[in-house]
């Protein structure tokens, strides 16, 4: 159905995406950091990447910024999956980066988060 990177530094969180998408088929995969996720796209790669924006170290915009730069990783679609409000502009700044990029807010339910996956990977 589609390998989804999962880039979400909570492991409960992580877990619980995880298991969503996995009980719909999708395969996944878990990276805690944007070191991490850029590895697994660059090694493996993915069909949708759901990026927290608030990691540790380094915030989730680089590794938006990162995959725009590569010819392969800039056609992945990404929804940042985020309690940041989008009123605070993030979602402004996430889409000077990349125009198409999605949105979810945490909390979300299970069927939106489905919905947006199947959205993107089918207008991939």
């Amino acid at each position: 159905m589609g390998n989804i990177l999962i880039v979400e530094d909570e492991p409960d969180m992580a877990r619980t995406i995880q298991i969503m998408l996995e009980s719909e088929g999708y395969s996944t995969e878990i990276a805690e950091n944007v070191d991490k996720a850029m590895n697994i796209l660059k090694t493996k790669g993915a069909d949708l990447v759901l990026l927290d924006i608030i990691l540790p170290q380094v915030h989730g915009d680089v590794l938006l910024k990162k995959m725009q730069k590569s010819e392969k990783l800039k056609k992945v679609p990404v929804i940042v999956v985020t309690v940041v409000d989008p009123v605070t502009g993030i979602k402004e700044d996430m889409k000077e980066i990349k125009k198409d990029v999605g949105f979810i807010s945490k909390p979300f339910k299970k069927e939106h988060l489905l919905r947006e996956v199947k959205q993107r990977l089918k207008d991939n």
